[in-house]
């Protein structure tokens, strides 16, 4: 990974042009975990999960982009955005495909996100003649990107009025003998992204709407990954009644015994991102904003 950043960093100084542009953004976010809304499973979450609009949280960025004359963009971006879910909002007491009946099982969640990225943008309606002096109109650019990138992320829940960190406290067994480590707070991410750039005739600010979808290499956003761990393994552990415990089965009814699914271990989580982004302009070589004209890639 630190190569390919390298990669991004240095890329303008190999090219002809001094095309730039900053971009600022502002929009929605909502995750794609094992707390949702509906009980879809797999990307079909994307559309099921969008009509749940009681799950929408902020989402703010700032980036560069470096454009090559035609098609390709390259750039980095800094989003910081939240990400909530309850189980309370299911949309109903009934067993999700694998076997968890979400509703019951009472769990909640939010979180901060702080995530960088690198990212690659195709335009197939950019080239050359976007640049020219004589082309003054409006520009409509449908574009894709692909990126990498790296985000932090603590989930937390209340408990009784107190607000509780759940990473530290292995809700699942974490740290325990004979379970796993507890898991990082750190995670890589392939934001996947496509949407479309309303160029202004004067070719200094340009708006982008856009929607992301991040796979992440972490099952972990909403601590909620795997499996229940044993009651008597927390009462050992932690003491009886433990926070622990409390928080690991929160569960209307009955617990869950040992081993039985609070989530699902064959599927990392997801970050959905929709934003309307400003973007502008910049020559860093002479100060100006209009530079962008065909006779300034000569």
């Amino acid at each position: 990974m630190k190569k390919i950043l390298i990669t991004f960093l240095f890329l303008p100084l190999f090219g002809k042009s001094q095309a730039h542009v900053v971009t600022v953004g502002g929009g929605f976010a909502f995750p794609l975990c094992e707390l949702n809304r509906s009980n879809a499973v797999g990307l079909f979450r994307l559309f099921t999960e969008g009509l749940q609009f009681g799950g929408y949280d902020p989402a703010g960025s700032i980036g560069y982009r470096y454009y090559m004359e035609k098609y390709f963009s390259f750039g980095a971006e800094v989003t910081h955005l939240q990400l909530s879910a309850d189980d309370k909002n299911n949309v109903g007491r009934f067993d999700h495909p694998d076997g968890i009946s979400n509703f019951d099982r009472n769990l909640n969640f939010k979180t901060k996100i702080n995530h960088f990225a690198v990212s690659v943008q195709y335009e197939p309606w950019r080239d050359e003649n976007f640049w020219s002096e004589y082309n003054n109109g409006w520009h409509y650019s449908p574009y894709v990107g692909i990126g990498l990138g790296l985000f932090t992320f603590n989930p937390t829940t209340v408990l009784n009025g107190k607000e509780y960190e759940l990473q530290p406290l292995g809700t699942e067994g974490q740290g325990m003998p004979g379970y796993d480590s507890k898991y990082s707070r750190v995670a890589i991410s392939i934001p996947v992204t496509t949407g479309i750039k309303i160029t202004l005739p004067n070719r200094k600010f340009a708006f982008d709407v856009s929607l992301t979808v991040c796979q992440t290499s972490t099952d972990y956003i909403d601590d909620v990954g795997a499996f229940y761990a044993s009651p008597a393994d927390f009462s050992k552990h932690y003491g009886q009644g433990s926070v622990n415990y409390q928080l690991a089965d929160r569960s209307i009814g009955q617990g869950n015994p040992a081993g039985s699914p609070r989530g699902i271990n064959t599927q990392n989580d997801y970050i959905v991102t929709g934003q309307l982004k400003l973007i502008m302009f910049v020559n860093f070589s002479d100060g100006r904003n209009n530079c962008f004209r065909r006779s300034e890639w000569q």
